[in-house]
């Protein structure tokens, strides 16, 4: 009798076995929703993605951030100084064009061309 062996365990093992159990389901769960958010990913193109994806990455994430994670390689994940320079320097040059040329912000793509908005 598998619940009468349950209900004569001291409280602290049920709940260290509830809370257990709660954590392996939180744990799934994070895993179907990270596998459906890749499957997405695969189906929508540069473009439906940004339009998803940048509102909510520009109010979770600073410039330095973001400069940072364009930059990153080897293992470990290690910026290198030059590079965040060089890819600063090229955010500078397109805000600067954008600013002399008068005209409505346009979207970098992850190439370096630009896409109207």
């Amino acid at each position: 009798m598998v619940g009468v062996a349950l209900c004569l365990c001291p409280v602290e093992e049920r709940r260290r076995f509830c809370s257990i159990s709660a954590l392996f389901f939180v744990q799934r769960q994070i895993l179907r929703v990270s596998f459906l958010v890749l499957q997405l990913m695969k189906l929508c193109n540069d473009e439906e993605l940004m339009e998803v994806v940048l509102p909510r990455l520009s109010q979770a994430i600073t410039t330095f951030e973001f400069l940072l994670m364009r930059v990153e390689r080897g293992r470990p994940l290690r910026p290198h100084i030059q590079d965040v320079l060089a890819e600063f320097e090229k955010l500078q040059k397109q805000v600067s064009l954008e600013v002399l040329s008068g005209q409505e912000p346009r979207l970098m793509s992850v190439t370096g061309g630009h896409q109207e908005v």
